[in-house]
């Protein structure tokens, strides 16, 4: 609620990128990236168990691309 309070509901491209660099900065995003492996690789272990299927394999798909996806 603070950030939305100090950034309203719109940001500037140029804000994005200042925003952007002081998390980059700080280890942030690292550290986001780093966690978001650890849990693509977890889930994707878990459906692994399951029968091969379109549903597991959209699931797999849905995981990597959340995961790989850059901002």
């Amino acid at each position: 609620r603070q950030l939305e309070a100090e950034l309203g509901t719109e940001i500037s491209e140029q804000r994005f990128g200042q925003l952007r660099e002081q998390l980059r900065f700080t280890g942030s995003l690292r550290y986001a990236e780093e966690t978001a492996e650890r849990h693509y690789r977890k889930a994707v272990g878990y459906l692994a168990q399951l029968e091969d299927s379109s549903a597991r394999t959209a699931l797999e798909e849905v995981a990597q691309f959340v995961t790989e996806r850059k901002y």
